[in-house]
């Protein structure tokens, strides 16, 4: 049996070691630091690629950014429109109570005070498709009802009345609701409720 015997000194085999070790560590360090430089690389030619994609999109995008910015303005400009057409509506819904009363009375003004309007009420009626000068509710407009009452010297006075008032092309319809005979001091007379819708 054969035996070997290191007779070389221990510190003499130390540097052998570490002359062996260093070498290999390095051929290591070396390969890592070209992996992670290749890697770095290839990062950045993408991160590059992917500017240069976003510049060219960001490009192709700018006419659609403009259509937009101009369609909000319309779309502004349309609700500034809409508003005053609103406050125009509402005006003229406001004036038109006072214009009925002067049309009534100018109606109801005879010379032998044939007829006589003790009270008229103004209520809200349907939402209709048609179009109509009076304040909307929502998309469509409102139809109003204005109710008379009062008192007529007999039919014909009463009849006239209701086909003056339909000739004025104010009302989309005038009804007699109802008619009755009454006595008053001054004698008899009819009394009755016209129905006008607008």
């Amino acid at each position: 049996m054969k035996s070997h015997i290191n007779i070389l000194p221990l510190q003499f085999r130390k540097k052998l070691l570490v002359r062996q070790i260093v070498p290999c560590w390095a051929c290591v360090w070396l390969g890592v630091t070209v992996v992670a430089a290749i890697v770095c690389w290839n990062a950045n030619a993408s991160l590059a690629d992917a500017r240069t994609a976003f510049a060219i999109i960001d490009g192709r995008a700018e006419p659609l950014r403009q259509i937009v910015q101009r369609n909000q303005k319309a779309t502004d400009s349309l609700k500034v429109a809409d508003q005053r057409q609103l406050l125009v509506d509402c005006l003229q819904a406001a004036d038109k109570p006072l214009q009925l009363v002067g049309l009534i009375s100018s109606t109801a003004n005879t010379k032998d005070g044939s007829i006589q309007i003790q009270s008229f009420q103004l209520t809200q009626g349907q939402p209709t498709d048609s179009a109509s000068p009076v304040a909307t509710h929502g998309n469509a407009p409102l139809r109003m009802k204005l109710g008379l009452q009062g008192y007529a010297v007999d039919d014909l006075a009463l009849s006239r009345f209701v086909s003056q008032l339909r000739a004025t092309g104010v009302f989309e319809s005038v009804e007699l609701q109802t008619s009755s005979n009454v006595q008053l001091a001054a004698g008899s007379a009819r009394q009755y409720v016209v129905e006008c819708q607008y």
